[in-house]
């Protein structure tokens, strides 16, 4: 009966060691794809703003109200890699910027990873696959202070009591959520202008 009671004993062990090889695995994974995706972004892990708008029509109509949605507009055609860090939406000035405007991604991360609806629902995988949660006043404190920080700025000073994500009225949040429908049946990832850089290297 003891080579038996030993016998199973190293049966379930030998399970929960399998068990816990495979959850360190698959954690693992996430946090490989998780950190390949902001480490080595290409412009296919952007799927620009339009795209984040179709389920968030009245952050996008905000967002459109902004500054930031013309972050790029007085750069002209081929802007400096160095512009571009805060000016657009990508990874210069150390890669391509893919958008000159600073979108949803330029703050949230590429999205195409975690930007379909069923992962947005998930939060805690969202997050694992490259979405930055800006809650938390020190995280959006740093991320905001890249480009409102420091004496080389001419931009707006960082308040941090500002809403990230003001408010658009009822009346444009509805236009928003009709136009991001049919534009979204129309058009590409995003209609934003896609720009090239003066001395950015070559897309991965």
């Amino acid at each position: 009966m003891a080579p038996v009671r030993r016998l199973a004993a190293s049966v379930v062990t030998l399970a929960l060691l399998a068990g816990v090889t495979l959850a360190l695995l698959a954690g693992a994974t996430l946090a490989l794809v998780a950190g390949a995706s902001l480490a080595i972004a290409g412009r296919a892990d952007y799927v620009g703003s339009s795209t984040c708008g179709t389920c968030h029509p009245e952050v996008l109509a905000a967002w459109q109200a902004t500054a930031h949605a013309r972050a790029g507009a007085s750069l002209g055609p081929r802007p400096p890699a160095r512009c571009l860090s805060c000016h657009g939406t990508g990874d210069a000035p150390a890669g391509r910027a893919y958008f000159a405007e600073v979108g949803c991604e330029a703050c949230h991360g590429p999205g195409a990873h975690y930007a379909t609806a069923d992962l947005m629902r998930n939060r805690p995988l969202a997050e694992a696959l490259g979405l930055v949660d800006l809650g938390p006043p020190a995280v959006r404190a740093a991320l905001c202070a890249r480009c409102h920080g420091g004496p080389s700025t001419r931009l707006v000073p960082l308040e941090l009591s500002r809403p990230v994500h003001p408010r658009a009225s009822a009346a444009s949040a509805a236009s928003a959520a009709a136009t991001a429908a049919v534009s979204a049946s129309r058009t590409p990832a995003s209609s934003a202008r896609v720009i090239t850089t003066a001395s950015s290297p070559s897309s991965p």
